[in-house]
């Protein structure tokens, strides 16, 4: 995303948008109220029903004639009142919905009573934060959350992760496997040919996981990161 997305587009989402904005000159205004750059120049695009804004610090971004639509780099907002919604965004999830149901073989760690939520974890066992956040699971469950772990060696195949998340899906308890490995025991386990490491990278690499842990929700959202049980908790609006 561009550098202004910090000082202009933020501001705009997560504070308010002007409710009966009817062109894009008010709506450019608006954005810019809290931007530290200044609109360089504005060139509407025959026949696109786009214009083409540049900023003084180099940056370009695209808005509808009707002030109803912002393309930002790769993500499309629109504006609807108050309230704002990336388009592009919610396009994503889907696909990382339909990419995600490819999958199988997870290490489940089940919710306790009624299922509220699912989410699948890509997960590292040599990853200090994936350690932190097993120890989180049992408030997951708890909530009524379901954690699917997926095999995401962040060296890639044939490292040192690739190779202990193998033991875990070949060990006859892999649960307890993928706990153990994460505090540094059972690393004797062996690996056999029907683990699905590989499969499960691939699948994150598609659906965008850069690093571990990352969520993919069962709607396809993802959630980068650590997260403590309250803020997996707000994140998915179980309270």
């Amino acid at each position: 995303m561009p550098r202004f997305a910090a000082a202009v587009l933020l501001p705009l989402l997560l504070v308010s948008a002007c409710a009966d904005t009817s062109s894009w000159r008010e709506r450019l205004d608006e954005m810019m109220i809290s931007s530290e750059w200044t609109v360089e120049s504005t060139r509407p695009l025959k026949g696109t029903g786009l214009v083409q804004v540049a900023l003084n610090n180099g940056d370009q971004f695209f808005i509808s004639e009707n002030g109803r639509y912002l393309l930002v780099g790769a993500n499309l907002f629109e504006f609807q009142g108050e309230a704002s919604f990336n388009r592009t965004e919610e396009a994503r999830a889907l696909w990382r919905a339909e990419i995600i149901s490819e999958a199988d073989q997870y290490i489940v760690f089940p919710a306790e009573g009624d299922t509220r939520a699912v989410v699948y974890a890509f997960t590292d066992v040599t990853c200090p934060f994936c350690q932190q956040m097993h120890l989180e699971i049992a408030g997951y469950n708890q909530l009524g959350i379901e954690v699917r772990y997926m095999a995401f060696p962040r060296g890639g195949m044939g490292s040192r992760g690739y190779e202990l998340l193998a033991k875990a899906w070949c060990a006859e308890d892999p649960v307890n496997a993928i706990g153990q490995l994460k505090i540094g025991q059972g690393s004797d386990l062996e690996v056999c040919e029907t683990q699905p490491v590989m499969t499960h990278y691939d699948i994150g690499q598609r659906v965008g996981v850069r690093g571990t842990p990352t969520f993919i929700t069962q709607e396809g959202s993802l959630i980068s990161g650590f997260r403590t049980t309250d803020e997996i908790a707000e994140i998915l609006e179980l309270k």
